[in-house]
């Protein structure tokens, strides 16, 4: 589910977007993607991509003052992804019927929690006990 969101979901927007294929968005970014794997923290990536964004891709710094850290901050999909994920799969092994409201309820949830979520890596699972009450 990750994969095919980061490949199809972002791969659409950056190409119909930003008209830039994925390799070369990857290439541009190695170093901050390098520092998000080994560290698993979307903070610690802020310093390393202020410094690849303006040598690389000629954005000023005044432009990405705001995205970059708010991009940090909200755009935290992936924990929000896989909580609702791990909802539906506890649910399924258990036999816990899930009708509409309750899937919109763990939608709900789990993007809020994901909103609320520290950056320590792991704390998603610790979230995930919200989205299940």
């Amino acid at each position: 589910m990750l994969l095919f969101h980061l490949f199809l979901v972002h791969g659409l927007l950056l190409r119909c977007g930003a008209r830039l294929p994925f390799g070369q968005l990857v290439l541009r970014f190695r170093e901050a993607l390098l520092v998000a794997l080994g560290t698993s923290s979307r903070n610690a990536t802020l310093p390393v991509t202020f410094d690849v964004r303006p040598s690389r891709n000629g954005v000023s710094r005044s432009v990405a003052a705001l995205p970059i850290p708010l991009g940090a901050t909200i755009n935290i999909e992936g924990t929000a992804i896989i909580q609702r994920v791990a909802t539906v799969f506890v649910a399924q092994r258990y036999d816990v019927p899930l009708g509409w409201a309750t899937l919109l309820h763990v939608v709900a949830m789990a993007t809020l929690a994901s909103l609320g979520t520290a950056d320590v890596p792991g704390v998603g699972r610790e979230m995930l006990t919200m989205v299940f009450r």
